[in-house]
Formats: structure tokens, sequence, C-alpha cells
């Protein structure tokens, strides 16, 4: 996936096909196997769109909504240290 300066503000549209396909595989690899490092990964591109300046209001709003939802809803907070270990991975 390409990094995060190198999306283009093409004519207002700046998320990446890359972006968006990494967020949809996070999320469908947690919801398939439960991996909490796949919501994690998925959380942090939902903040990224949620603190863009690029994004619309209504992007940002969506994406920090999402990200709160499966912070309370899943019990799994955004952090690097909760989401480190998976014994499911090598």
């Amino acid at each position: 996936m390409e990094s995060f300066e190198s999306v283009s503000c093409v004519q207002g549209e700046w998320l990446s096909d890359g972006l968006m396909a990494g967020l949809l595989e996070h999320m469908a690899c947690f919801l398939l196997t439960g991996r909490p490092r796949s919501i994690h990964q998925a959380r942090l591109l939902l903040n990224h769109i949620a603190t863009h300046p690029a994004a619309s209001r209504d992007l940002r709003e969506s994406g920090r909504y999402l990200s709160e939802v499966l912070e309370d809803h899943l019990l799994i907070p955004c952090r690097v240290d909760a989401c480190q270990t998976d014994p499911g991975r090598g």
C-alpha cells in the first residue's frame, strides 16, 4: 500500500485505491478471523481519514464515528501495545 504522503489530491480526491483497499481488507480479515491486529490497522486508517485535512467534513465524521464504534462495541482499543501480540501469527 502506498504511503499516506504519496496519495495525490486530484480534483479533491485524496483517497487512493490502496488506502481504501487496505481498510476494507483489514476489516474483512477481522470479521473472518477475529484477529485484533487487523481491526487495529483498520482503525489506524479510519483515524487517518478522520483527521485528514483534504477529507470532507462528512467523511471525517464518518471515519471518526466508525473508529469509535469499533472501539466501543468491540472493546478493542487503538493502542499499539494492545495489538502487538498476535498468537496466530509468527
